[in-house]
């Protein structure tokens, strides 16, 4: 029997047999994985294995499974099909022949240029794949008051999408993006939800899973221990109930160093995770620190400390600054 859950296959008992059934029937495999776009318990018997071309071709023109299938197969990816995030666009490229590139969406929770970090770090890393030549797009919330001018002028090399919030319009909900994500998944190969802590992430990944379209998960430093002190009464009761199956049920977590990777809380789910740095822009020349110096009236004698991020105690300011009076 093979034990499939929301698309992806989780286990193969009996793999011999198994597998030789299902080579019969020319249905994928890998690596002892055999990926379905369906959910349940299958067996020999059941409706799902008499419709072969049906399940593989994933989604129905009215949105249910085991209808008319849409044209051109879909591509099913198993969680042990990739062992690191270059195996995983491999496979993505392989399944659409590497003529266009990974057609990837990324959805963040607010567009809101006030918020800083996570949605910068979301645009800037889609502007580096569109500037290499890869077909991106992103999706977002806004509501009004949001600063938004910035998107054309500073990201003008990808399309983005704008959806109105709902309610709960405090969690980033919003009705009209979980209305057009069903019928625009068509339109891509992957997706990557960045942040964790949204209705509109956890909606996301939810339509994701039930059309079996890959997604990748970013939480920008929001599951690491420090940062879960924040609403810990909330985050206890959303984490087993929405954050476990978000993470479960995706391709993986990319996080940006070692260390997050590390301290990653995933709530009990099994969940792969890559390592990415975020892309950063090259400077076009070289600096002039003399000159810096006389226009901040710096002496050219005074040791000099950048302190690039947010000040918040969890950066440690109150251990920095005693330090680097201690340098001399």
């Amino acid at each position: 029997p093979l034990v499939v859950r929301r698309g992806i296959v989780r286990r193969v008992c009996g793999k011999k047999a198994a597998t030789s059934a299902l080579a019969r029937k020319g249905w994928p495999q890998g690596r002892g994985v055999i990926a379905l776009p369906c959910g349940g318990i299958t067996g020999p018997g059941h409706r799902l294995n008499r419709h072969p071309a049906r399940v593989l071709s994933g989604r129905s023109r009215s949105g249910s499974r085991g209808m008319e299938p849409v044209e051109g197969p879909r591509k099913w990816i198993g969680r042990e099909s990739h062992k690191s995030l270059s195996g995983l666009t491999d496979t993505l490229m392989m399944s659409n022949g590497d003529k266009r590139g990974i057609r990837t969406l990324h959805v963040v929770h607010r567009l809101d240029t006030r918020l800083g970090g996570a949605v910068h770090a979301t645009l800037g890393v889609c502007k580096y794949l569109a500037r290499a030549g890869q077909p991106v797009e992103v999706a977002g919330s806004i509501g009004p008051g949001d600063e938004l001018g910035y998107l054309d002028s500073d990201y003008p090399e990808f399309r983005t999408h704008r959806f109105q919030r709902s309610f709960p319009a405090r969690y980033a909900n919003s009705s009209d993006f979980c209305h057009w994500l069903p019928g625009a998944l068509k339109n891509y190969d992957l997706v990557e939800l960045h942040t964790i802590f949204s209705a509109l992430i956890f909606r996301a990944g939810r339509i994701c899973r039930d059309a079996g379209v890959p997604y990748l998960v970013r939480p920008h430093g929001s599951l690491d221990p420090f940062d879960l002190q924040k609403h810990p009464r909330l985050k206890a009761f959303v984490g087993p109930r929405f954050v476990r199956p978000l993470l479960a049920g995706s391709a993986g977590a990319v996080l940006t160093a070692p260390l997050e990777a590390e301290r990653l809380q995933t709530y009990g789910a099994d969940v792969p995770r890559f390592v990415a740095p975020l892309p950063v822009s090259l400077p076009e020349g070289t600096g002039d620190g003399e000159a810096f110096r006389r226009r901040h009236d710096i002496p050219m004698d005074a040791t000099v400390v950048l302190f690039m991020s947010r000040v918040d105690y969890k950066k440690g300011l109150e251990f920095l600054i005693p330090a680097l009076g201690r340098l001399h």
